[in-house]
């Protein structure tokens, strides 16, 4: 499915993997200074990164449960539950 986030990411000059990097805080102070001021004019680049953030969420909560003594406490909240087969399906897609 090729959306306008899609188009943006081929216009934009900061690419996903950069936001995906700020994301997971792995960028310097100084690195984080243009990408936080591009945020505030940027709606396409504020969505990409909320997706990200998403993503990051649900990995972690899959994370968790693979954790020693968590495999027997099957996830109950259905919001949780829906966000994880989300996951699942972004990742078999991407």
């Amino acid at each position: 499915m090729n959306t306008g986030l899609d188009r943006h990411f081929r216009d934009c000059h900061i690419n996903r993997e950069m936001w995906e990097n700020f994301a997971l805080h792995k960028l310097s102070e100084a690195e984080c200074v243009p990408l936080e001021e591009h945020l505030l004019i940027c709606s396409a680049c504020q969505d990409i990164l909320a997706e990200i953030d998403e993503y990051i969420e649900v990995i972690k909560a899959a994370a968790a449960l693979l954790e020693p003594g968590k495999a027997e406490n099957p996830v109950t909240d259905s919001r949780t539950r829906r966000q994880i087969a989300k996951g699942s399906a972004r990742a078999t897609s991407a």
